[in-house]
């Protein structure tokens, strides 16, 4: 498959290579979304691309960079020793370039309009990416989305949210914890968060963003087909269900 002209993968985790490499793209501002993506790509690509298509209905730019911040592979091997010391194995993981890919190219291929970067960082959370970005380059932070985080008093707290104009929190569609939830902090500031539950929004087709099954419901771009495996089949009933008691990010003890 070759490689997509709007997708930029930055492996440097040099706060100032990230800078230039985002403003190589000639995008003046920028959306963001952050996370592990240990999962499989059938649970982390559909709720990224869902996140991203409600941020852009919702008012982005023409030229803005949608852009991904992964946990790089150091950042990684700390968060699964921290894990391990709260009795938690999760398992083996894959570099970090593959677990951006899983969710960076279907969100290239959705919006080849826009640059879409994929970002690395060592620490814990991308909040110092985020403070660096906002306070040491000419960027304008549009947007900030995260799945799972923020939703409820309980939820953790979105990492860098204060450096954003527009925070979303989107409750996974089966209501799953993600994957870094017992290590996040909570109490932050959220006047600033806007919660909304995809699986009830509803898109420019007049169906809700998602289903409670993980797929997507909003019109895909054309000539795409590789991102019809996030959406329901022809012959598949697209009607919200009533989510399992157990929920599959739950049994894996997974999330974004």
């Amino acid at each position: 498959m070759s490689e997509l002209s709007n997708l930029k993968i930055i492996n440097s985790t040099d706060k100032d290579d990230i800078f230039q490499g985002i403003a190589e793209t000639g995008a003046s501002s920028l959306s963001a979304t952050n996370g592990t993506y240990v999962a499989a790509q059938k649970f982390v690509a559909p709720t990224t691309l869902a996140g991203f298509q409600y941020t852009k209905d919702n008012g982005v730019q023409p030229h803005e960079a949608l852009v991904i911040a992964v946990n790089s592979d150091k950042s990684m091997a700390d968060i699964k020793a921290a894990k391990a010391a709260l009795g938690e194995d999760i398992g083996e993981m894959e570099d970090q370039e593959t677990r951006a890919r899983k969710v960076a190219e279907p969100l290239a291929r959705q919006f080849p309009e826009h640059h879409v970067v994929a970002i690395f960082y060592d620490e814990a959370t991308p909040t110092e990416l985020y403070e660096f970005l906002e306070s040491n380059t000419p960027f304008e932070l549009n947007a900030l989305f995260k799945f799972g985080y923020g939703t409820n008093p309980e939820a953790g707290d979105i990492e860098g949210a204060n450096c954003f104009d527009k925070v979303y929190a989107f409750p996974f569609p089966n209501d799953a914890k993600p994957l870094c939830d017992n290590l996040t902090g909570r109490g932050a500031n959220r006047d600033n968060y806007t919660v909304r539950k995809l699986t009830d929004e509803k898109c420019a087709n007049g169906q809700p963003y998602m289903n409670v099954d993980n797929q997507v419901l909003f019109d895909l771009e054309e000539g795409e087909d590789t991102l019809s495996a996030f959406a329901p089949s022809a012959n598949e009933n697209t009607p919200q269900q009533e989510a399992p008691k157990k929920t599959w990010l739950q049994k894996l003890g997974l999330g974004s």
